[in-house]
């Protein structure tokens, strides 16, 4: 149940450290817009120095659905989805 809580705080963290220095970046780079392309978000997370084991945030936030599906690593790989608990949750 920790590890639980543990991995949810720190999805959350993460989240919010994307939220707060890649928006902003991308919209530096590459201007305003609601989608962005795999190689732009790559891009700008290298710049902002945010840790690479958490790109798929900014897939989540700034790709379409079907491009995040090809692209967001598995469950058991430890992306995105393999931070939920079992019941599905964040």
């Amino acid at each position: 149940m920790f590890e639980q809580m543990l991995a949810r705080w720190r999805l959350k963290s993460a989240a919010k450290l994307c939220a707060r220095r890649l928006a902003p970046q991308l919209m530096r780079d590459y201007g305003a817009s609601e989608q962005y392309t795999a190689a732009q978000i790559r891009a700008s997370v290298g710049r902002t120095a945010l840790p690479a084991a958490h790109i798929d945030l900014g897939y989540a936030a700034f790709l379409p659905e079907e491009s995040f599906k090809q692209l967001a690593r598995p469950a058991n790989a430890g992306g995105l989805r393999g931070a939920q608990t079992p019941d599905g949750h964040l």
